[in-house]
């Protein structure tokens, strides 16, 4: 099962996306649920390196054989942008949760 974890660090005001595992619901490299979860997150990740300036520091990109795990921190004043990417994000990986409960579970 794929597990997905997305949340806010209200302390620092950074964000983080975790996505670790494989989904299980075909054979590796035929397993569609598991492809559309990796292109939102490989999505996301070049949101993150096409505005590294809008961002605080550089971005943690880790992305590897079932795992996936971006966090960043937005400037204030861009913080509405990014997160309007991270939602798109977040629904798309909602619909894959409805639609292949089996397959992935998503936390918020």
């Amino acid at each position: 099962m794929l597990k997905i974890q997305i949340d806010r660090n209200v302390k620092t005001g950074g964000y983080r996306l975790k996505m670790k595992g494989h989904c299980g619901f075909d054979k590796e490299g035929r397993d569609i649920v598991c492809a559309a979860a990796s292109i939102l997150c490989l999505s996301m990740a070049q949101v993150l390196r096409e505005n590294k300036d809008k961002l605080e520091d550089k971005p943690r990109i880790i992305i590897h054989n079932g795992k996936c795990l971006l966090e960043w921190q937005p400037k204030a004043r861009y913080e509405g942008a990014l997160l309007n990417s991270l939602y798109t994000v977040k629904a798309g990986l909602r619909v894959l949760q409805n639609e292949y409960p089996d397959y992935i579970e998503m936390r918020e």
